[in-house]
């Protein structure tokens, strides 16, 4: 059956705190429906720690409520409920064991990374399973071999008559099926297509044979119910190719199924076939190539001070993330858009403070003017100096004398009348500068999506790996707690020759060029395809650690059974082997945890 997991949100204080998009689902305004309607019952009136399942807008959606937090996964309509609870039920556990603060999960953190980490790789422990069936000779294994670009050493044997491969196409895991047996009527046919998530028939276009065709035709009926399916039509290059008209023309049963033309020799082969199964399995679209180039064109109108242009640029990438549903990036913009509205008001305040400051003063002008009329009697001369009385000029003089001054300076009553204060107004020399009103403010940092994603440093991986090295040392000799190593000086080595050789060292160590970090790091432009070598193992390892509640990426798994084996002199591990080491990783980890 479909394991197709699709979305997944965390709903916490009527906000979500984390969301994760493997494929289009819901859109923005779908989840509002969602979650503010047709699951709010759910959410108000809660029933705490049970899984449970409702068919909504063509997708079927798992949810759980626990402490206060809601859990949502969005799958397919054929989605098994048992499989998708289990992992509802791990990634929740796994949540509230990392976040006693659900909010936290909105900030870069090394639990947040390992919470995305197990999100991203659900999909490779559901084991979605994509099976290409058709004739001999359609060309069935020579797309597999595209996709693979290497040989079947990537691959498992099943028995001797299939190959399955695991595939990353973006952020989803896929087992990609290859029928090897050269028999188009053999009855292992049906089991190799059965639980097929999405099946691709294909078919020789310059040779059809109406026969083998109404043969897969029924093996897809009977077998894949309800498997998503599409037709590749090969040697589209070959004169004899039959157009996809002829081919529904010919069988009834085909007329609504999407039909694609290839040419497997053509130099784009790899990125036609991308696009085909991007479209089938109905993932996310790449983000289009003006997306980069509006993102930093934005980045430089900011660092212009160009914030209105800046703010347009920025309302139009939110509307290619709606589009594209992106909506990891519609928080960030919208964030980003409303410190620039900010900063703008600042600087138009600026201005008009500017404006007024060195306004010109207007000019005044009298229209009337009327005189003051004299008074009878009166006559208008010079008006008479009268002396002074002689009292009131020794006064002065005291006052001018420096002694008398000295003296009443100690007297507080008379001090602020006998200091003399400088209040004339200076005057400036020709030339100096005039210093203008100021307004501070801070400078807005360009978007750098790398963030976004909490992309890990490769010194978190460095510590998971020598807390990995640990474990298996302890596992070996039967230890449970780690010796401290403590670091001492030679003597021998004087402070002189440390400090010589420091300096030598300063010579020789190469100084590397700044490398500009790419903001649209994460993007994937370009369709991408990669095969991931199988390793049953550690995929068992792996998924005993999520049972018991932790984590650990599935690379870390292959070399945690890699050295497993080494210290253990061992070609294979069998089950019992596996649990042990799931047993003793999660004790281990869960001491560190406490210890720290």
């Amino acid at each position: 059956m479909i394991k197709m997991l699709r979305q997944v949100f965390i709903y916490y204080d009527n906000e979500i705190v984390f969301q994760y998009f493997f494929a289009k689902a819901f859109d923005k305004e779908a989840l509002e429906i969602v979650l503010k309607k047709r699951l709010l019952s759910y959410i108000t009136n809660p029933v705490e720690g049970k899984i449970l399942n409702k068919s909504l807008l063509d997708f079927q959606t798992h949810f759980v409520y626990a402490n206060g937090v809601f859990f949502l996964f969005v799958t397919d309509m054929a989605d098994r409920p048992k499989l998708i609870a289990k992992e509802v039920e791990r990634a929740s556990k796994l949540f509230l064991k990392n976040f006693p603060d659900p909010k936290k999960i909105k900030e870069i953190s090394p639990e947040k990374e390992e919470f995305t980490i197990f999100i991203k790789e659900t999909h490779y422990y559901l084991h979605p399973k994509i099976t290409m069936i058709g004739p001999v000779g359609s060309g069935k294994s020579t797309i597999v071999n595209i996709l693979n670009q290497e040989d079947k050493s990537h691959g498992h044997k099943i028995m001797d008559f299939a190959f399955y491969y695991k595939i990353k196409m973006g952020n989803i895991f896929f087992d990609l099926w290859d029928f090897i047996a050269r028999d188009d009527f053999s009855p292992l046919w049906n089991n190799f297509t059965r639980g097929s998530d999405v099946i691709f028939f294909i078919i020789d276009g310059s040779n059809f044979n109406d026969e083998k065709i109404k043969f897969f035709i029924n093996l897809k009926r009977r077998e894949g119910k309800y498997s998503n399916w599409a037709i590749i039509l090969t040697h589209a290059d070959n004169q004899n190719f039959v157009s996809s008209s002829a081919l529904k023309e010919r069988h009834v049963y085909l007329k609504d199924v999407e039909i694609f033309d290839i040419n497997l020799i053509d130099q784009n082969v790899l990125g036609n076939l991308s696009m085909i199964f991007t479209k089938i399995l109905g993932l996310k679209e790449s983000l289009p190539q003006e997306f980069r180039k509006k993102l930093i064109e934005a980045n430089n109108f900011v660092a212009e001070e160009k914030y209105t242009e800046g703010i347009e640029l920025l309302r139009e990438l939110i509307g290619i993330c709606e589009i594209y549903q992106e909506f990891a990036y519609l928080e960030v913009f919208q964030n980003k858009i409303k410190e620039l509205e900010e900063k703008l008001q600042l600087q138009l305040d600026k201005k008009k403070l500017e404006k007024d400051m060195f306004k010109a003063p207007e000019k005044v002008q009298f229209k009337d003017f009327r005189g003051v009329n004299q008074l009878p009697g009166d006559k208008i001369g010079v008006p008479k100096i009268k002396k002074l009385p002689v009292s009131n000029l020794d006064s002065i003089k005291r006052k001018n004398d420096p002694t008398f001054s000295k003296l009443d300076q100690k007297n507080p009553f008379f001090s602020d009348l006998i200091t003399k204060k400088d209040n004339s107004i200076k005057e400036m020399p020709p030339g100096a500068p005039i210093k203008d009103f100021e307004i501070k403010t801070h400078k807005i940092a360009p978007i750098n999506i790398d963030r976004l994603n909490g992309t890990s440093d490769s010194s978190r991986i460095e510590m998971k790996e020598k807390f990995l090295e640990s474990s298996l040392s302890n596992y070996k000799s039967g230890q449970t707690r780690e010796k401290k190593l403590t670091l001492e000086r030679s003597p021998l080595i004087s402070k002189g020759v440390r400090a010589q050789t420091k300096a030598e060292i300063r010579k020789i160590k190469p100084v590397s060029s700044k490398v500009e970090k790419n903001p649209l790091g994460d993007f994937i432009l370009q369709p991408k395809v990669e095969i991931t070598p199988i390793s049953i193992e550690a995929e068992k390892l792996g998924e005993e650690i999520r049972n018991l509640g932790e984590s650990l990426s599935i690379t870390l798994c292959r070399k945690f059974v890699e050295q497993l084996r080494i210290r253990l002199n061992k070609k294979s591990l069998n089950d019992d082997d596996i649990n042990k080491a799931a047993r003793f990783y999660v004790s281990q980890r869960r001491k560190r945890d406490q210890s720290s």
